[in-house]
């Protein structure tokens, strides 16, 4: 590699260490330009290396989860087309099932607790 096309892919290493930083202000930064990252790796790599990525970092803040989903809305084109958009079914499926649970979640700690909620659960409370 020359030292020119080293210093073209420095900023995107230093964005894609920030994705593994445990600061969520630089976790933040770097999903904001995962567009840039996905330019500079190529579709192929995209592909095999980024979105896997992604998707194994999903369990994060809620902060971070919402910046990965809104920059995965626009990456069919980062994954080279229609015919490539599949790949990105694991990481939105993730999302929204990480996404599902915390709302159950702070939906039943929200709620008092209830002696029932309909007639055939009555049967089963008494």
């Amino acid at each position: 590699m020359t030292t020119e096309s080293q210093e073209e892919y420095y900023p995107v290493a230093v964005l894609i260490e920030e994705l593994r930083n445990e600061d969520v202000q630089f976790r933040l930064h770097s999903i904001q330009k995962l567009s840039t990252i996905a330019l500079a790796l190529g579709e192929e790599k995209t592909r095999t290396q980024l979105i896997p990525f992604l998707t194994d970092s999903i369990y994060d803040v809620d902060e971070v989860m919402v910046a990965i989903a809104e920059q995965l809305g626009d990456f069919v084109r980062y994954v080279g087309g229609k015919d490539h958009a599949p790949v990105l079914i694991a990481p939105l499926e993730s999302l929204a099932l990480v996404s599902y649970c915390l709302l159950l979640y702070a939906h039943f700690i929200a709620q008092p607790p209830r002696r029932h909620c309909c007639a055939s659960t009555r049967l089963l409370i008494r």
